[in-house]
C-alpha cells in the first residue's frame, strides 16, 4: 500500500490548482494605463491568469515573458509604463502556487539590464508590501520563496541589493511570528 502512495506522490509534478491570483491584483488590472493595456504584454498577462491548470500556465508563461521583453525593448515606452509593467510582472512571483513559473519569469530579468533600477525598486517595494501591513501583508512564505528564487540566479547581480532588502523585510516579518 505504501508503495502505491509513494508512486502517486511522485507522479504529480505540480499542484492541482493553478496560480492563485488575488483579488487586489485583478482590481489593479482595471486601472492599468492605456499604453500598457493595449500591448501584447497585457494580452499575454490576461491569458496567463485566465488559465486554470499549472501545466497550461507553465507553457503560457514563456509567451508572457517574451511579451514582457518585447514591451521593454519598444522604443516608444516611457518610464511610467515600464514601472507599471514591471510591477505586474514581478508580483506574479509573490502569488501562491507560482513556484513552477519562477524559473521562466526570473530568467528573462537577466536580459533587462537597461531597466535594472526600475525592476530592483519594484521587487523591493513588493517585498515591503507583502511583508508590511495592508491588503497583501502577512505573506511570509511567499516573500521568502520569491527572494530565494532570485538568489538562485547569479546573473541577476543588479538585484542583489533588492534581495538584501527583501531578506531584511523577511527578517522583521519572522521575528513577531516566533513570538505568537
Amino acid at each position: 500500500m505504501s508503495s502505491n502512495w509513494r508512486s502517486l506522490q511522485h507522479r504529480h509534478r505540480y499542484t492541482y490548482t493553478s496560480v492563485v491570483v488575488p483579488k487586489h491584483y485583478l482590481e489593479a488590472l482595471a486601472l492599468v494605463p492605456a499604453e500598457v493595456s493595449s500591448s501584447s504584454f497585457f494580452a499575454q498577462l490576461n491569458n496567463l491568469i485566465s488559465l486554470t491548470s499549472t501545466y497550461a500556465q507553465v507553457v503560457a508563461v514563456k509567451d508572457f515573458a517574451a511579451a514582457f521583453m518585447q514591451f521593454l525593448s519598444s522604443p516608444a515606452v516611457n518610464d511610467d509604463a515600464v514601472l507599471v509593467a514591471a510591477k505586474l510582472y514581478l508580483e506574479i512571483l509573490f502569488f501562491e502556487n507560482s513556484l513552477p513559473l519562477h524559473h521562466t519569469l526570473i530568467s528573462v530579468l537577466a536580459k533587462c539590464k537597461k531597466f535594472s533600477a526600475v525592476i530592483s525598486g519594484c521587487f523591493t517595494l513588493l517585498c515591503e508590501e507583502c511583508g508590511g501591513s495592508g491588503v497583501k501583508a502577512k505573506k511570509r512564505f511567499l516573500v521568502s520563496r520569491a527572494a530565494l528564487s532570485l538568489i538562485g540566479y547569479p546573473k541577476l547581480g543588479f538585484l542583489d541589493e533588492a534581495v538584501e532588502k527583501g531578506v531584511e523585510v523577511m527578517h522583521w516579518m519572522w521575528l513577531p511570528g516566533w513570538m505568537e
